[in-house]
């Protein structure tokens, strides 16, 4: 059987000269005699496309995707990381630790000269945000070592005490604040003073405070 075109075809087989004459109806798709095969080119940072193909072949679609570099993919929500610290310490850090990472991984990447001046503008909002929340971290450490829910408050307490230094390693990791600050190092003192703590307790000061030691 040869079929005239591609597309939907029907193929219809009649019997006849029995008892009862039979008919059988198939329907299927009639494909091309020849070899299918998607291809593709991609470039960075712009620029014409550009697809060799060998000459007897069809073209049959074309898909364009535009898809962001790494950079523009973490721009594109960083508004939303952008909260001006506030709350209390578990908010600060919450709002703080996002605002020291944007900045911190397109520093590092070395991305941030390369950035058009809408974004960097953000990101000089990110790292002014996290100066400003790490200072409200600090502001709630407790004279003596350890750190409060809220401003007022002298009792510490080593739930938060826990949050904020790891909140504050980050911080420190970025430059915006020295680990040898004084209420940092109270505070580690006080942490590493703590007797008889849960296991998971125990487990995380560890970690907090082997990041507060840097390498």
């Amino acid at each position: 059987l040869h079929a005239a075109k591609t597309g939907p075809a029907e193929l219809a087989v009649d019997v006849v000269g029995g008892k009862d004459p039979l008919r059988d109806l198939k329907r299927f798709d009639v494909e091309p005699a020849a070899v299918e095969d998607a291809v593709q080119v991609s470039a960075w940072g712009g620029g014409a496309l550009s697809l060799e193909a060998p000459e007897a072949s069809a073209l049959t679609r074309v898909e364009l995707v535009l898809q962001p570099s790494t950079v523009d993919a973490a721009l594109t929500n960083v508004r939303e990381l952008l909260t001006y610290p506030y709350g209390c310490l578990e908010q600060l850090v919450s709002t703080t630790v996002p605002n020291v990472a944007v900045y911190q991984v397109l520093q590092k990447a070395g991305a941030l000269d390369k950035l058009d001046p809408d974004s960097q503008a953000l990101l000089a909002e990110a790292r002014s945000r996290s100066v400003q929340g790490t200072a409200r971290i600090l502001g709630l450490a407790v004279k003596g070592g350890g750190f409060t829910w809220f401003g007022g408050y002298r009792q510490p307490r080593l739930p938060l005490t826990l949050i904020a230094l790891d909140g504050l390693a980050y911080a420190s990791e970025a430059g915006l604040v020295d680990r040898d600050d004084a209420r940092i190092q109270e505070s580690a003192k006080w942490l590493e003073a703590q007797e008889n703590l849960p296991p998971e307790y125990d487990a995380t000061r560890a970690y907090v405070l082997a990041r507060l030691q840097g390498p």
